[in-house]
């Protein structure tokens, strides 16, 4: 794997965690169920379109 394919996995990989984290600081938070799926919906997308890009960077 070259260089650019072992940083841009990295810089996901940290991202995703990223996502993780903020995603969890919003489901323990006091904000309505439907202001948390509001905030959490942008997230589960680019964490979808970071998996993606994984996947196509791995093959």
């Amino acid at each position: 794997m070259n260089d650019f394919k072992t940083r841009r996995l990295n810089t996901i990989h940290a991202t995703l965690q990223e996502i993780a984290d903020k995603t969890l600081e919003i489901s323990m938070s006091t904000f309505s169920d439907e202001n948390k799926q509001k905030l959490i919906e942008p997230l589960m997308k680019r964490h979808a379109e970071l998996i993606v890009e994984a996947q196509e960077l791995l093959k």
